[in-house]
C-alpha cells in the first residue's frame, strides 16, 4: 500500500501516531481507529487512487494520440501529454521518444531512432513513424528508413511499402522547398477547408500554365511545431506571393473561415502600409500600384452575412470576378506580366509639403518587360511568350533617331555605349530602369576569370553555367568558354539564386538561355548586360533586383 496512505489519518489527511492496543490517534484532528478498520478504510482508498490514475493516464493516452496525428503537429501539446504520462510511468515507450525527439537535434534523433527495440516496441511503432515522417528532416532519413525496414519488411511487406512510399513523398517535397514559406511564389491561394476539391482544381491549372502557387494543406508542414508558427508562416507566405487569389464560396465567405477574418485583412493591412500616408485613411481612394493584385474566383454564388460582405466587397472593389480556373490563370499572366499597374494620376492627389512627401515605391515591373526591347525573337517566360516590340513602338522617331555625332560615336568600338532613359507604362518598357544599347562584343576572359564558375557539360561542345565556384569579385562577367573548350550556351537553374554579393553581371554572346529564377533575389545587382543571342528568359529569371538601374 502506499506509504503516504497507510500513515495519514483518512478524515483530515494528518499524521497517525501508535497509541496502543492496536490503536492508532491523529496529531491533527484527535481521531482514534483500530488498526484492522484502519486498512479497510486505506485499502478502498487505494482501490480509488489506482482507478483515477489508470483514467487519468489513458486519458493523456488519448490526448498524445490525437495531437500527434492532427493536421498540423503541436510541439507544446505533445510535450505536455508524454510528460503527465512520464510523471506516473518513468519508463513510458512514447512518452519519452517523444520528449527526446522534440528537445534534441537531428543527431540526437537519430541516435534514439537507433536504439528503438522494434520487438519490444512493435505495437507503438506506427504513431513513432508518423511522427517522424511528419516532422521529417532530411538528416535522419537514413535512419528512418532502416527503422520501417527492421520492424516491416520480414513482418508485414504492406505497412512496409506503405511507410516506405509515404517517407519517399514526404522526402521529395523536402528537397524541393515545398515547405520554404519565404521562396518567392505567384499566387497564394485562400479558402476555406471544405472546398478542397475546387482548389485542387485550381492549383492543378495554374501549374499546369507554369504559376507558382502557395496552398496552406500543401505547403505549411504538417509536423512538429507547425501550429506555433502558423500564423507568422502563412503571413510570410503572403509577403513572399505576387498575387492573391479567393476562393469564394458559402464555406469561405464566413466569419469562421481564416481567409476572412485573418489573411484578407493582413493583404488589407499590407496595402495600407505601402500606401502613402495621406492616403491611409481611405482604402477604396489607395491606387491599385500600392496593393497586392488579387482575384476573386467565384464557384458558388450564395449570399454571405453583412459583415463578411463588408470585408470582401471593400477587398475586391473594382475588381470583377473569375469563374473558371482557366479564366484566373488568365487574369494572373495579365496582371503579372502583360500590364503593369498605372501610376496613381497626380492631378488626383492633393499637394503635400516637399517635407512631407513619401518615398517613392520601389518597381517590382518584371524586368522581361525591358529586356522584350532588346532581344532579337520573342522571349519565353513560363508559359507566356512577350512578341519582340515591332520596330514603330520600340523606336521612337522623333526622340531617339542618332544624330550624325551619335552615329560616328557608336562605330568606334572604344567610345562609351549611348544611353537612353526608358519610361512610360505601356507594358514595354520599365519605369525606373536606364537601358544602354551596345553593339555586341564578347567579353574578354581569362583562365583566372573561368575557373569561378562551375559549368554542366552537355557532351556536344556546349555547356551550362550552373553557378559559382568562388567570387572575389562583385562585377561577375560570365566567359563565353568554358575551361574545358566547352561554348557557355546558357545558365542553369538558380545558378545564382539569392547571392547579395553580386553587383554587376555581364552575360557573353552565344548565350540563348537563361532559366528560371537564374538571378532571382541578387538584390544588390545594379547592372545587366545581355547578349543579343538570348532567346529564352525562364520565369521569376531577374525578380528583386531591387537595385537595378541600368540594363544593357
Amino acid at each position: 500500500m502506499n506509504e503516504a496512505i497507510q500513515h495519514h489519518c483518512p478524515n483530515c489527511g494528518g499524521p497517525l501516531s501508535d497509541i496502543g492496543g492496536d490503536r492508532l490517534k491523529c496529531k491533527y484532528c484527535g481521531s482514534t481507529f483500530e488498526d484492522h478498520s484502519l486498512q479497510r478504510q486505506l485499502q478502498s482508498m487505494q482501490e480509488l487512487l489506482d482507478q483515477a490514475k489508470f483514467e487519468y493516464i489513458n486519458n493523456q493516452r488519448r490526448n498524445l494520440y490525437d495531437a500527434v496525428h492532427a493536421k498540423y503537429i503541436s510541439s507544446a501539446e505533445v510535450r505536455q501529454y508524454a510528460t503527465e504520462i512520464k510523471k506516473h510511468l518513468p519508463d513510458d515507450f512514447q512518452a519519452n521518444f517523444y520528449l527526446q525527439a522534440l528537445s534534441g537535434d537531428a543527431k540526437e534523433i537519430n541516435r534514439i531512432i537507433r536504439q528503438i527495440d522494434v520487438d519490444a516496441n512493435y505495437d507503438s511503432l506506427p504513431a513513432v513513424i508518423h511522427f517522424l515522417i511528419a516532422s521529417l528532416q532530411v538528416e535522419y532519413l537514413l535512419e528512418l528508413n532502416h527503422l520501417v525496414e527492421r520492424a516491416y519488411k520480414k513482418r508485414d511487406l504492406p505497412l512496409f511499402s506503405r511507410f516506405a512510399t509515404e517517407i519517399s513523398e514526404e522526402a521529395e517535397k523536402v528537397s524541393e522547398g515545398i515547405y520554404a514559406t519565404g521562396v518567392p511564389r505567384d499566387v497564394f491561394i485562400a479558402y476555406s477547408s471544405k472546398d478542397m476539391a475546387k482548389v485542387s482544381e485550381l492549383c492543378e491549372e495554374l501549374e499546369a500554365q507554369g504559376i507558382s502557387c502557395f496552398v496552406a494543406a500543401r505547403n505549411l508542414r504538417h509536423g512538429a511545431g507547425a501550429v506555433e508558427n502558423y500564423d507568422s508562416a502563412l503571413k510570410e507566405a503572403m509577403d513572399n506571393c505576387r498575387c492573391f487569389v479567393f476562393v469564394s464560396g458559402v464555406n469561405s465567405r464566413s466569419l469562421s473561415c481564416d481567409a476572412v477574418t485573418k489573411e484578407i485583412p493582413y493583404i488589407r493591412s499590407c496595402d495600407i502600409a505601402n500606401a502613402p500616408a495621406h492616403l491611409r485613411n481611405n482604402y477604396s481612394a489607395i491606387p491599385d500600384i500600392y496593393k497586392k493584385p488579387r482575384i476573386e474566383y467565384r464557384i458558388g454564388n450564395e449570399k454571405s452575412s453583412d459583415a463578411v460582405s463588408r470585408i470582401t466587397d471593400a477587398f475586391f472593389e473594382g475588381h470583377e470576378w473569375a469563374y473558371t480556373p482557366a479564366d484566373v490563370a488568365v487574369r494572373i499572366v495579365k496582371m503579372l506580366y502583360e500590364e503593369p499597374a498605372p501610376a496613381p494620376v497626380a492631378e488626383a492627389i492633393p499637394p503635400m509639403p516637399a517635407a512631407q512627401q513619401p518615398a517613392k515605391k520601389k518597381s517590382k515591373a518584371p524586368l522581361i518587360a525591358v529586356a522584350s526591347v532588346l532581344l532579337a525573337g520573342a522571349v519565353t517566360v513560363g508559359a507566356l511568350i512577350v512578341p519582340r516590340m515591332a520596330d514603330a513602338e520600340a523606336k521612337d522617331p522623333a526622340t531617339d533617331s542618332p544624330s550624325t555625332e551619335d552615329q560616328a560615336e557608336s562605330d568606334n568600338k572604344h567610345s562609351p555605349a549611348k544611353t537612353t532613359t526608358q519610361s512610360g507604362t505601356n507594358g514595354n518598357t520599365t519605369p525606373g530602369y536606364q537601358v544602354t544599347q551596345t553593339p555586341s562584343a564578347n567579353p574578354s576572359t581569362d583562365e583566372s576569370n573561368t575557373n569561378v564558375f562551375e559549368f554542366s557539360s552537355n557532351g556536344n561542345g556546349t555547356c551550362y553555367v550552373t553557378g559559382l565556384a568562388k567570387c572575389t569579385n562583385t562585377n561577375l562577367v560570365i566567359p563565353a568558354v568554358s575551361p574545358d573548350g566547352d561554348q557557355v550556351i546558357g545558365i542553369k537553374k538558380q545558378a545564382f539564386w539569392h547571392n547579395s554579393v553580386l553587383t554587376s553581371v555581364t552575360i557573353p554572346e552565344g548565350v540563348t538561355t537563361i532559366e528560371e529564377s537564374a538571378f532571382e533575389h541578387c538584390i544588390n545587382i545594379t547592372s545587366l548586360t545581355l547578349p543579343d543571342s538570348l532567346t529564352s528568359i525562364g520565369r521569376s529569371a531577374f525578380r528583386d533586383l531591387e537595385k537595378m538601374t541600368h540594363l544593357t
